[in-house]
């Protein structure tokens, strides 16, 4: 083999060593993109679930302060009503007598 034959065929092995290394590179990153893009897609489903379950949570919570001021306002129409009962009730004793 000739210095010329030589360097022929050490150039053509560099060349497959470089596009050998330069694939794997891309392969790697190709990887670590996709890798990445379906963590941003898992972060975006586990992001809209917990805007979902707060969106729930307001609902649930407005609901309850919706009843609670309902009760209030039942209790405090049952006092009322228990109030007059016995007023009507002691103005009856009193016509009794």
């Amino acid at each position: 083999m000739t210095e010329k034959e030589k360097a022929e065929a050490g150039k053509e092995d560099c060349e497959a060593k470089v596009i050998k290394v330069t694939t794997d590179y891309v392969a790697e990153r190709r990887a670590h993109v996709n890798a990445l893009r379906r963590t941003t897609e898992t972060n975006q489903l586990y992001q809209n679930r917990l805007d979902m379950y707060g969106k729930c949570f307001q609902i649930l919570y407005d609901e309850y302060e919706l009843l609670s001021k309902a009760r209030t306002s039942d209790l405090e129409r049952i006092d009322e009503i228990e109030a007059r009962y016995q007023q009507d009730e002691k103005q009856l004793r009193e016509a009794a007598e």
